[in-house]
């Protein structure tokens, strides 16, 4: 028998590969925690930016009543008073 023959009959020894060490390992369970948290980290900025342009369409209405001179339906303290200047 030749040596390839023979190398082909034993089990491999693995505890060399990276995949096998124990190092290696706890690295890919950091790098899978770290990696979690950067979406996690994205998904709620994502949300908040929702949650801000929500805002902004509901704001942008009441901004063009108080240019109109209407206050957004409150009335001001005068006419609540039931004053008048006449």
């Amino acid at each position: 028998m030749n040596h390839l023959a023979q190398a082909n009959q034993r089990p491999r020894d693995r505890r060399g590969q990276p995949s096998r060490q124990r190092t290696y390992i706890r690295l890919r369970a950091r790098v899978d925690r770290l990696e979690d948290a950067i979406s996690h980290f994205y998904n709620v900025i994502n949300e908040l930016r929702r949650r801000g342009s929500t805002l902004e369409k509901k704001l942008k209405p009441l901004a063009k009543d108080d240019l109109n001179g209407s206050n957004g339906g409150r009335k001001s303290p005068e006419a609540a008073a039931g004053r008048r200047d006449s």
